[in-house]
């Protein structure tokens, strides 16, 4: 080899290692920046989105304990959870004028605490309803916004509005059954997909546990 190949071919491996080194960082070094970014991101993933509809009137009652323990739950697996106590919101009572229905535009009342349900709806993966149990089945204050989500429903904006959920009870008895005949009602006309059920006072175990069963599969 000459002296000017020698040169030539010098020239190109210098610009070669110039090539792979950027702000004086090589190859290498961006490839683990890469992998540790990727790693981050990864960790950083919410498995589900839950909101919780708390319709008990009591605020630290029994329904709150299981609500408190299934959050726990559903955080430790990573997921993001919201909780809207509806006794303290002013949701107002369906009116039946079926405009939701006709116009896909939402419910006439746009003025009270069921927006920010309505909007917590859309961006959940997970529905939680909980509640004490009257007259054997939902309080007044769940009730109250399940009949307002048929506006909800109705709305042509939204590409889908099938969810996963999960039903949280208390009561002084253990007959559930007109509860869960409502539930099953519910999840089988808007084909939700059930999740577990929690049924009775003091069973955080079993709350916490289907809280942190949450998660992508």
């Amino acid at each position: 080899m000459d002296r000017r190949e020698f040169l030539k071919k010098s020239a190109i491996g210098i610009a070669s290692v110039a090539a792979v080194s950027v702000l004086g960082k090589t190859v290498y070094d961006m490839m683990e920046e890469n992998e540790e970014q990727t790693e981050d991101k990864s960790n950083t993933i919410t498995m589900k989105k839950i909101v919780i509809l708390n319709g008990s009137p009591r605020k630290n009652g029994y329904t709150a304990a299981l609500i408190q323990v299934f959050t726990e739950g559903a955080q430790s697996a990573g997921n993001e959870v919201r909780e809207h106590y509806i006794h303290g919101m002013d949701v107002k009572t369906c009116i039946g004028c079926d405009s939701c229905m006709r116009t896909h535009q939402g419910c006439v009342q746009k003025d009270d605490g069921m927006q920010k349900i309505y909007d917590d709806l859309t961006w959940c993966d997970v529905v939680v309803f909980a509640c004490p149990l009257y007259w054997g089945t939902f309080t007044a204050q769940l009730k109250t916004a399940v009949d307002r989500m048929f506006a909800w429903f109705n709305l042509e904006s939204l590409p889908s509005t099938k969810r996963d959920c999960v039903l949280l009870m208390t009561a002084r008895g253990n007959d559930y059954s007109m509860a869960l005949d409502q539930y099953g009602i519910f999840m089988k006309y808007l084909g939700w997909n059930n999740l577990g059920t929690v049924l009775g006072r003091g069973l955080t175990d079993e709350a916490r546990a289907l809280g942190a069963s949450i998660k992508n599969e």
